[in-house]
C-alpha cells in the first residue's frame, strides 16, 4: 500500500477530495434543513432531489480541481498557493452549479445551502490536505520517500542549488 501511494499519490487525493465533497454537501444539507442555524428549516424539495445533484457535483469538482492543479506534485508549491487554488476551484464550482440551476429553472433549490457547502468544502479539503501533507513530511523526515541527488563538480551554481534544497525540505531531496 505504501509503495502504491508513493507511486500514485494523486489517486489518494482524488478519492479524498471526492469523499470531502460528498461529506461537505451532505453536512451542508443537514445544517441547512435539520437545524435552525441558518434560518427556518423549510424544505420545498425532498432530500433525494438534492442527493441526485451529487452525481453532477462530485465529477464536476474533481475536474475543476484538476484544472486548478490541485493534483500536481505538492513538493513544488506551498500551502498558501494550494489554499488559494482550493478557494478558486470551489468558487468556480459553485458558480457553475448556480448557472446550471438557473438554466434548468430550478427556483426552489436552497442557494444558501450552496454557500454552506462552499465554506465546509474549502475548510475540510484544506484541513485534510494539510493532515496528509504532515503525514508525508513525517515519513520523509524518516528518510522514507526521499530522493537522492548527486552533484558532480563544484561551482557557485551547485552551491546555490544545495542551499535551495536545504531550505525546501518539502521537496524530499
Amino acid at each position: 500500500m505504501n509503495n502504491y501511494l508513493q507511486k500514485h499519490p494523486n489517486t489518494f487525493f482524488v478519492v479524498l477530495d471526492a469523499v470531502v465533497v460528498i461529506i461537505s454537501y451532505l453536512l451542508a444539507w443537514v445544517l441547512r434543513f435539520m437545524t435552525s442555524l441558518f434560518g427556518e428549516p423549510v424544505r420545498t424539495l425532498q432530500f433525494n432531489y438534492y442527493a441526485r445533484f451529487l452525481f453532477i457535483i462530485v465529477p464536476l469538482f474533481l475536474i475543476i480541481y484538476y484544472i486548478f492543479r490541485l493534483y500536481s506534485s505538492g513538493r513544488t508549491h506551498g500551502i498558501r498557493r494550494e489554499a488559494g487554488n482550493i478557494i478558486q476551484a470551489n468558487a468556480v464550482g459553485i458558480l457553475i452549479l448556480i448557472l446550471v440551476l438557473y438554466i434548468i429553472k430550478q427556483n426552489h433549490f436552497a442557494r444558501n445551502m450552496l454557500v454552506i457547502f462552499f465554506i465546509l468544502n474549502v475548510l475540510l479539503d484544506f484541513l485534510l490536505r494539510n493532515l496528509a501533507r504532515a503525514m508525508v513530511n513525517r515519513l520523509r523526515n524518516g528518510e522514507y520517500g526521499r530522493k537522492t541527488v548527486l552533484l558532480v563538480g563544484y561551482s557557485t551554481s551547485a552551491e546555490e542549488y544545495i542551499s535551495r534544497l536545504v531550505s525546501n525540505p518539502q521537496w524530499g531531496y
